[in-house]
């Protein structure tokens, strides 16, 4: 691991060859980072009471980041399975490194002990960087940068991408976008460039198809009322056995984003909030349930203090087009 005092040198790497971090989570996830005011650690979340999309990597200290952008290899079929740390992509710069105690650049299982063999890796890879690999068993990739144990402050974030990720009319984008001004952090939301068709069109029935939540792979991938394109990719995934780590992406998408977006105020819901705030004009007005928001809409355990239903309208500049 290198710490401190090894880190520049390694930050000078990075910079050298126009390398970027890279951190992937779900929205739940984000509002836990805004909220913070810093890309924190799973410890670091849960002691402030966030419950993880991904249970999995509970209790660890290190902020996982990694020096490939696998969401951009799947968005071009170059890999099977998007990120499955979550649809939002934040892209670091490298200096965020100078803030961490110590850094751990692990590459095919080797861990790299100077900057000098994560130069000659990159060389390696004919200054590509670092591909993402087109199977991912365990659901994460070989490549990574563990920064422990203080998160990473959103003045390092150069750009969010966000996957085609849209439920009914309500994109992901607009949530991510929305979640950030409310929180009056300056990050800079932008939607996944250069996707291919068909990827979008598995990001779309994937979430038609879990809209009953979370199913396994040989539930969906033969499902009449979605793509050839899905069901070709379904196919694929079965046919090289990638059925847990597509249960991994999905058990975290569905909970971590996926049931924040569906969430709609039901009309029935509005006569309880009404009845909890009580009617306009009247005078002493009855106490307001604690889980009421000042809007008069219901608090969500996810939003980070920032009223759901009233970001429901949001519409970002960066939308998806045909939506």
């Amino acid at each position: 691991m290198f710490d401190s005092r090894e880190t520049p040198s390694l930050v000078a790497v990075l910079r050298a060859r126009d390398a970027s971090l890279w951190h992937a989570c779900q929205l739940t996830d984000l509002a836990a980072h805004l909220r913070l005011g810093a890309i924190s650690p799973p410890a670091v979340l849960e002691r402030a009471g966030h419950d993880l999309a991904d249970a999995a990597s509970g209790a660890s200290e290190h902020l996982r980041t990694s020096l490939t952008d696998a969401g951009r290899a799947f968005a071009l079929g170059e890999r099977l399975l998007p990120d499955g740390g979550g649809p939002v992509v934040l892209q670091l710069h490298p200096r965020a490194l100078l803030r961490a105690v110590g850094v751990d650049v692990v590459r095919g299982g080797h861990h790299l002990g100077n900057p000098a063999e994560l130069d000659e890796a990159f060389v390696a890879s004919a200054g590509d960087g670092f591909p993402a690999s087109a199977e991912v068993r365990g659901g994460r990739e070989a490549d990574a940068v563990l920064v422990s144990p203080r998160g990473i402050g959103f003045e390092d974030v150069v750009v969010a991408w966000v996957e085609p990720v849209t439920v009914g009319q309500v994109q992901l984008i607009d949530r991510v976008e929305a979640l950030a001004e409310t929180a009056g952090v300056a990050l800079r939301v932008r939607r996944r460039t250069s996707v291919l068709p068909e990827r979008v069109a598995v990001w779309r029935d994937l979430v038609h198809v879990l809209a009953d939540g979370p199913l396994p792979l040989l539930g969906i991938w033969r499902r009449a009322d979605t793509s050839p394109s899905f069901r070709a990719w379904a196919e694929e995934l079965r046919a090289k056995g990638l059925d847990a780590p597509f249960a991994r992406l999905v058990q975290t998408l569905d909970p971590g984003t996926l049931v924040a977006l569906r969430h709609q105020l039901p009309a029935s819901a509005g006569d309880r909030v009404r009845a909890a705030v009580g009617a306009p004009g009247a005078f002493p007005p009855p106490p307001r349930a604690a889980s009421v928001y000042a809007c008069g809409h219901p608090v969500m355990d996810w939003d980070a203090g920032t009223c759901h239903a009233c970001l429901a309208g949001y519409r970002s500049r960066w939308r998806y087009p045909g939506s």
